[in-house]
């Protein structure tokens, strides 16, 4: 019976000390892909897939008129802005993550020149207008 207590006080022990992770209320974003990373001119789209995470579970929006994601490029600073559907109802607050997939349907060069290359910036805001970190989207070579 001694043993029986021991055992169990120790898995009680074990269990308690368990960390737990907490997610942040203001979102998060990682890269996951960007493809291709070598494009034609006005001819070829490009795709980013990323990973989400919010805490409350306030990222997405159902107004029509409000972006929430947004996606710049900086060698001439063009905003590419795109609605995230609300995922959990306005009143609920409980951790989400999952993946969105955007794209670009096509990429221009700014300087003239017959190939040249960029490293687009995206972020999200949540319905508190908290703004994630930026990520970078890695280099991107465009050519005509």
């Amino acid at each position: 019976m001694r043993k029986l207590i021991c055992i169990t006080l120790l898995i009680f022990v074990f269990y308690s000390c368990e960390k737990q992770e907490i997610i942040s209320d203001i979102p998060s974003i990682e890269l996951i892909e960007t493809s291709p990373i070598n494009v034609v001119e006005l001819v070829e789209p490009i795709y980013f897939k990323i990973f989400y995470r919010d805490g409350n579970g306030d990222l997405g929006e159902n107004d029509p008129d409000v972006y929430n994601l947004i996606l710049r490029d900086p060698r001439i600073d063009i905003k590419y802005e795109y609605r995230i559907s609300e995922l959990v109802p306005n009143s609920a607050s409980v951790p989400i993550s999952g993946i969105l997939v955007l794209s670009i349907p096509n990429a221009f060069i700014t300087d003239g020149s017959a190939q040249q290359t960029v490293n687009f910036e995206i972020y999200v805001k949540d319905r508190a207008g908290n703004k994630s970190n930026t990520i970078n989207s890695g280099t991107v070579t465009i050519t005509q």
